[in-house]
């Protein structure tokens, strides 16, 4: 069962059950998990918590993941969560994969990341003008401070900061803009 794809450093959890004949039984045995990388062999163990018999609720198991990159969970990876060793009723059912899922290797990584590409999308709002810098104009121009006013060279800084002139502007003597350069780095 593929339980999906999550951001680095994801912190996650999910269940299972054991029974025999039906009726909710205890995993026995010193059960112990492992993760695998995509087709390597290598066993993962840091990161995976078991309890057994979870909440005092006989038969049912909770795992928590903690897929860091630290534990050894790397973006753009798929991973497989197996039943290492374990027995229910007296019989050992492990090796058993559990739950497959993947780090970033799906969909964008995080809403950070998606921001991100938004904000950077070339053209998006015409040419060579992305929604970042199209934010910076705008906030300049609504809450920066103008200087100049009412002569032939006004310009506006950025708005929160006051410490970069965003728009400089050469105009005649009605006010109209002659000629605009912008600074949106």
């Amino acid at each position: 069962m593929n339980i999906g794809d999550f951001a680095r450093d994801s912190t996650f959890d999910f269940q299972f059950t054991t029974s025999v004949a039906g009726v909710p039984t205890t995993l026995a045995d010193a059960p112990s998990l492992s993760a695998y990388e995509d087709n390597t062999t290598t066993e993962i163990t840091t990161g995976l918590t078991l309890t057994t018999d979870f909440d005092g609720k006989v038969g049912t198991h909770n795992v928590h993941v903690v897929a860091s990159v630290a534990n050894g969970f790397d973006p753009g990876k798929n991973y497989t969560i197996w039943l290492a060793a374990g027995s229910v009723g007296g019989v050992m059912i492990a090796p058993r994969v559990m739950v497959a899922f993947s780090i970033e290797n799906r969909v964008a990584s995080s809403p950070t990341v998606n921001a991100t590409a938004l904000l950077d999308l070339v053209d998006a709002i015409e040419a060579g003008m992305t929604p970042r810098k199209a934010l910076r104009l705008i906030t300049a121009a609504e809450g920066g401070k103008v200087s100049g006013a009412g002569t032939a060279n006004v310009s506006v800084r950025n708005a929160v900061a006051d410490d970069k002139v965003r728009i400089a502007a050469v105009t005649d003597a009605s006010g109209n803009r002659l000629s605009v350069t912008t600074d949106l780095t």
